[in-house]
């Protein structure tokens, strides 16, 4: 019985009903052709430790070569991301920003992943293509730089490789499917809730 009601109410506003989702429909494809434009160029790096048989470091097989390897790709996550590095990639490319305080806020753009123990994966989003593959690109030199630098007065045998020769940039946009699909399931939401809002209206002034 309730369901025959429900039904009712709905063929007494269909239209309401079918506008509703209509919009929805609309906003979706006016979105899916107008949003922003994002990219996200990453590249991959491999930490490793190259053995050495006349080593004054370590006295250890390949393993034990490996796991220092490891140990280390936690120091060059934060190298990442670090003011100097960061500094020295604007050197290197001047799509990052020359004021300090707008440098320092686009670390936040910048996500650097452990995607294996000794592999990292560093990623940067912008609104232009060059833009993401350039200040990767920057930011991977700046880091290798820093890091041979550093290892001149440490261990010169840790080192830092560019696994991919050139960074990976794909658009970030939301499929026109899944788009629709979901408005459509937030118009039918909205259009009931409409729908018995104003029964609910007419009832109460009865």
């Amino acid at each position: 019985m309730e369901l025959v009601y429900l039904i009712k109410i709905l063929l007494k506003r269909k239209w309401l009903f079918l506008i509703t989702i209509f919009i929805a429909l609309f906003g979706a494809v006016f979105y899916y052709y107008y949003q922003p434009e994002k990219y996200t160029a990453s590249m991959l790096f491999y930490v490793q430790r190259q053995t050495k048989e006349s080593d004054r470091y370590y006295n250890y097989d390949g393993y034990y070569a490996s796991q220092v390897g490891k140990e280390y790709t936690d120091t060059v996550v934060g190298f990442f991301k670090s003011l100097d590095v960061i500094k020295r990639a604007r050197e290197i490319t001047d799509y990052l920003p020359a004021d300090l305080n707008e440098l320092q806020g686009f670390v936040s753009k910048i996500e650097v992943k452990k995607e294996a123990p000794q592999l990292i994966r560093v990623q940067v989003e912008t609104k232009d293509r060059v833009e993401a593959e350039e200040i990767v690109k920057a930011l991977g030199q700046a880091t290798i730089e820093r890091i041979r630098l550093l290892n001149q007065t440490g261990d010169p045998y840790l080192s830092v490789d560019i696994v991919d020769t050139e960074p990976l940039v794909l658009e970030n946009t939301i499929s026109l499917t899944l788009l629709l699909s979901l408005s459509f399931v937030l118009g039918f939401i909205a259009s009931l809730a409409l729908i018995f809002l104003l029964e609910l209206k007419s009832l109460l002034q009865k």
